[in-house]
């Protein structure tokens, strides 16, 4: 994991990216926590089951129970950010398991930027030129905010009745390419 990940330095300011053991983490500012059953292992990828990654809930905790105190004794000052699915459920496992950690989640950023770049696509244009949101839980329940989406500042409820089409069937196929993209990524 950090090995894939430090490929993303160049894009941010000076970062290092190091694994290891528990003890690898003194003087970290952040630690990303993946540690876990991902969907394929723990049987989360059935588009048509409603519980999703939450699925992963139970096995997931009982793996961060284990690990977070871990963490926190190597690193007390360290910010913890989930990753792991699902992440907030999981954020709140970390807390209750450590009170007074300073523990955030990666909730729905993953699924805003996957809204984007499937906005993006479907309009011809770069992703960065895309504002959407997607909020709530990173998972089958999820909301995306139409109204205030936009493509170069243009609504895309406008962008969509100025092209001839039918925003609820447009909405339908994106929210699902978005919700179901890990799925897809698995499916390869």
């Amino acid at each position: 994991m950090a090995t894939d990940m430090r490929y993303g330095t160049p894009l941010g300011p000076k970062v290092d990216i190091v694994d290891g053991d528990y003890d690898a983490l003194k003087g970290a500012g952040i630690v990303l926590i993946t540690a876990g059953v991902n969907e394929k292992t723990g049987g989360a990828t059935d588009r048509n089951d409603p519980q999703g990654r939450l699925k992963l809930l139970d096995k997931n905790a009982e793996i961060f129970r284990d690990i977070v105190p871990r963490i926190v004794h190597a690193e007390p000052n360290a910010v913890l950010l989930v990753v792991t699915d699902p992440p907030d459920p999981l954020a709140d496992v970390a807390r209750e398991t450590y009170h007074g950690a300073a523990v955030l989640s990666t909730g729905t950023y993953l699924d805003s930027q996957r809204f984007r770049v499937h906005l993006g696509k479907h309009f011809g244009v770069d992703a960065a030129h895309v504002e959407a949101q997607v909020i709530g839980d990173h998972g089958t329940s999820q909301v995306f905010l139409w109204s205030s989406a936009r493509v170069g500042g243009v609504p895309v409820a406008a962008l969509l009745e100025a092209r001839g089409e039918r925003m609820n069937e447009r909405r339908q196929k994106l929210e699902n390419d978005v919700r179901y993209a890990n799925i897809t990524i698995i499916e390869g």
